[in-house]
């Protein structure tokens, strides 16, 4: 979808990701090259820009993008975009939860967090296109539908797109760096359950458990070690 009138357009990573030539076709049926100009393989997104004949030819008119604070369960959406080549294609249905980010626990991919759920059907195709609200505006990213690794199946109902902060946040430095550095603590975390309070001999069944420090890295340079429990940070 486009994002500014300078003719820079948000996508999916997957899109772009190895292509040599890239061509953005409007609804008026006019195509145009673009160019990539910038790629984030952990947010999965991209940008790429029309060529200049775009901006005179075409009125384009970029998405507002919806503040990540007025997002809420059940607020009803839009998956636009082009599932198997059929195009300008749209599916309803409401946002199932925000904020998803244990997926590596489903997929075993790696993922930034802040993903949102929705049973608005994701197909090939809606990659990159926009997830929207009532009013139009951006709420997410189309990333993909979860299928049955047995039999390939789509799981119903399942179906995820990045959030509008990760959007905010990671878009204007693709445009201007090309890139995005995440923070990064270097830790991998497990909840504290009450069966493992117990095992361990906490009264509480709160914090977060370090399964692993990653060597180098930011956790490992202040001191925290593997097999420790983080109760507050900062104090709170």
């Amino acid at each position: 979808f486009v994002f500014d009138i300078n003719g820079n357009i948000v996508t999916n990573y997957h899109v772009t990701q190895g292509a040599d030539v890239i061509y953005v076709k409007f609804s008026s049926g006019n195509s145009y090259p673009a160019t990539i100009i910038g790629e984030d393989p952990y947010s999965d997104l991209a940008v790429i820009q029309v060529d200049s004949s775009a901006l005179f030819r075409e009125n384009l008119k970029p998405l507002q993008i919806e503040n990540s604070s007025e997002m809420h369960v059940g607020q009803q959406v839009f998956a636009v975009g082009s599932p198997r080549g059929l195009t300008l294609s749209v599916s309803e249905g409401i946002i199932s939860q925000i904020n998803r980010i244990d997926l590596n626990i489903i997929t075993g991919r790696f993922w930034t967090g802040g993903l949102i759920q929705t049973d608005a059907a994701i197909n090939p195709g809606n990659s990159g296109g926009p997830l929207l609200n009532l009013q139009g505006d951006v709420v997410g990213v189309n990333e993909y539908g979860l299928v049955d690794i047995a039999t390939g199946a789509s799981e119903q109902g399942l179906n995820f797109a990045i959030g509008p902060a990760t959007i905010q946040r990671v878009i204007p430095e693709l445009i201007s760096q090309g890139t995005y550095e995440h923070p990064w603590l270097g830790i991998e975390i497990a909840d504290v359950t009450p069966l493992f309070a117990d095992s361990v001999g906490l009264s509480d069944a709160r914090g977060v458990f370090i399964k692993n420090v990653a060597s180098e890295g930011p956790a490992e340079k202040v001191g925290i070690t593997p097999f420790s429990i983080i109760f507050s940070v900062d104090g709170n």
